[in-house]
């Protein structure tokens, strides 16, 4: 269990996340339901680091992942720890829809946390969101393009002012949430 769980965060590391990821397709492609990936990046992270320290940032990013693991409600939902700051949630056997539901219930959930974050023009911690999802008898892919379309929805949701989720679309990721929009 310890060679697959991050020291850090407590989650998944990169090594089992890239097991599950494996497991899931493979059952995806037999015809055995659907796969959401959600890729976050806490926002502004090194500037986080660099205003109050790496030991600051360690605890951030805790409870960022347990934010996330509240946010990983089923027993198959699994939340990693991808690399640095940038976190992934595994949603088997879950539509677009729900997927969607969950990245902004735990967006919000970790705005309401305060985190106070001087290096963020929100004043506060926040994440951006990429989303991609794989139904049944979608044709077969690999993770690596899996997590290409929720990194590119997330690299959207990070160049359109961060604090927000994206959904990987063929032609372009579209805007599903962003506090920017609010203003």
């Amino acid at each position: 269990m310890l060679a697959e769980t991050d020291s850090l965060t407590g989650l998944l590391n990169r090594r089992a996340f890239d097991a599950v990821m494996a497991e899931e397709l493979d059952r995806v492609a037999r015809g055995e339901g659907s796969l959401a990936l959600l890729m976050i990046d806490v926002d502004y992270f090194k500037r986080f680091n660099d205003t109050y320290g790496h030991g600051a940032g360690d605890s951030c990013l805790k409870t960022v992942a347990d934010c996330l693991r509240a946010a990983a409600r089923r027993t198959s939902d699994r939340a990693a720890r991808y690399g640095g700051e940038e976190l992934a949630l595994v949603l088997p056997d879950i539509d677009e829809a729900a997927a969607l539901k969950i990245a902004e219930e735990f967006c919000e959930r970790l705005r309401g946390l305060r985190i106070p974050h001087t290096g963020s023009d929100k004043g506060i911690v926040t994440v951006s969101i990429g989303v991609a999802t794989l139904g049944s008898g979608s044709g077969p892919t690999d993770a690596v393009r899996l997590i290409a379309r929720a990194d590119e929805a997330l690299y959207t949701a990070k160049r359109d002012g961060r604090d927000g989720v994206r959904i990987w679309e063929p032609s372009r990721p579209r805007i599903v949430h962003s506090d920017n929009a609010r203003s």
